[in-house]
């Protein structure tokens, strides 16, 4: 086996985003709440592409795809990038009503 942490991260991730973008949506839904919704996402299609280097790796006997290790790390990177513009944005004092 290997390894159900990772399909069960997964799993409860993708669950817990469905949730949020069902969620009623205002009139005038504001861009930071769309952002942070991508950015979620994002998250987790890079957690998807590393996982899925992790089974070709383990399938593959050892054999190593650089693809998928690169688009995990541009998604992740694109993703806190994004977190970490919005922290920054509410630090200076924007406001999510």
């Amino acid at each position: 086996m290997y390894g159900w942490g990772l399909p069960l991260l997964l799993v409860t991730s993708v669950a817990i985003l469905f949730f949020l973008h069902k969620e009623k949506e205002e009139e005038g839904d504001n861009w930071i709440k769309i952002s942070l919704k991508l950015s979620l996402w994002i998250g987790v299609l890079s957690i998807v592409f590393k996982y899925i280097g992790y089974l070709i790796y383990a399938h593959g006997s050892g054999v190593e795809h650089g693809v998928f290790d690169v688009f995990y790390l541009l998604f992740h990177a694109i993703s806190d990038s994004t977190i970490m513009v919005l922290l920054m944005l509410l630090s200076f004092g924007w406001t999510v009503t």
